[in-house]
């Protein structure tokens, strides 16, 4: 396809938010690091963790960008057509995307920069151009801000709705791993002095999945989340974290109370009568249980979830139907 020449870059950058604030020079500069670029329908120009190499501006066609739910369904958050820019945000943050972006009609993209470019090279040959660049980002970051708070507020019941639907497991109805991995990082320095995290897996479930089938495993899977909760207090966190092995956030806890939580969650499902479910075997479940404590342990959320489940295994390995803490002996349930 031919290309632009820079006076009509010039033409289409102006009227761009973002470079808004640039002088004719300053502009001719930003269009000589753009280029033209045309996808045919269907294509992707980026998927979920690609790193945010370019902005992109809509010249003619249309973008949709979309998020994928855990539950195999797509959430529409941005359709773009001409004259629209975006990706801007991940460019200067040095982010990956969170979302995909697939053009839904044969588009022409003005991208800056250019492919093979880093956005780093201009940056540091133009500071000038830089500053007022960065000056109109942060300016549009704020009003982006304010417009996103009005929409939470309008919108409070959907976007409610839509992290129950990211953030919860279907079977079960506890808090998911994606919820573990993502949100309690966010909350866990406001826990207080001291957290304990408690990952909790049956040691004989693949051996009673296995005897009476996936819907037996199914309900008792059910039945442990219910117990589990049925210990724990109305600040705790219940989670299924993934198949048959479950967590427990237990804010403002000590390392003690957490052994004690631990224990009676352990005779809690040690006592669940399964005979409707295993047709009358004398089945009990027995469980591993591993604990580690913020801060005594980690100030990190990811390391303490690892800590934790290292924890859990060490329980299992040495026999199950124990509790094993960090820098502790192991304890029998």
């Amino acid at each position: 396809m031919n290309g632009l020449s820079v006076s009509e870059k010039i033409r289409i950058l102006k009227n761009v938010d973002l470079f808004s604030r640039l002088e004719i020079d300053e502009l001719t500069i930003v269009a000589q690091y753009s280029s033209l670029a045309a996808y045919k329908r269907g294509t992707a120009l980026f998927n979920v963790n690609d790193p945010g190499m370019s902005m992109y501006i809509v010249m003619d066609g249309e973008v949709l960008v979309t998020r994928h739910l855990e539950d195999d369904n797509d959430v529409n958050l941005a359709q773009y057509t001409s004259g629209d820019s975006f990706g801007e945000l991940d460019l200067f943050e040095n982010a990956t995307y969170a979302a995909t972006a697939v053009t839904i009609k044969d588009t022409v993209l003005l991208v800056f920069p250019s492919d093979g470019m880093k956005l780093d090279t201009v940056l540091q040959n133009y500071p000038r151009i830089s500053a007022r660049i960065l000056y109109k980002l942060i300016a549009m970051v704020s009003t982006r801000l304010r417009q996103t708070h009005s929409l939470i507020r309008e919108k409070s019941p959907w976007i409610a709705g839509l992290k129950r639907q990211l953030f919860t497991d279907k079977l079960t109805g506890l808090f998911n791993e994606k919820f573990l991995l993502e949100e309690f990082g966010l909350e866990l320095p406001r826990y207080g002095d001291s957290t304990c995290l408690l990952m909790i897996k049956p040691d004989n479930f693949k051996e009673i999945n296995d005897n009476y089938g996936h819907e037996a495993g199914d309900r008792i899977l059910l039945l442990i989340s219910i117990f589990i909760q049925s210990v724990m207090r109305t600040s705790d966190i219940g989670i299924r974290y993934k198949g048959d092995e479950f967590a427990a956030i237990l804010p403002w806890t000590t390392l003690d109370e957490a052994v004690q939580c631990a224990q009676e969650i352990g005779n809690s499902l040690y006592d669940i009568d399964l005979n409707d479910i295993t047709e009358g075997g004398d089945i009990r479940i027995r469980v591993s249980i591993g604990i580690a404590a913020y801060p005594l342990n980690s100030r990190n959320s990811r390391a303490l979830i690892s800590l934790a489940h290292a924890n859990m295994i060490k329980a299992r390995d040495r026999g199950g139907n124990r509790i094993s803490i960090s820098r502790r002996a192991l304890t029998e349930i």
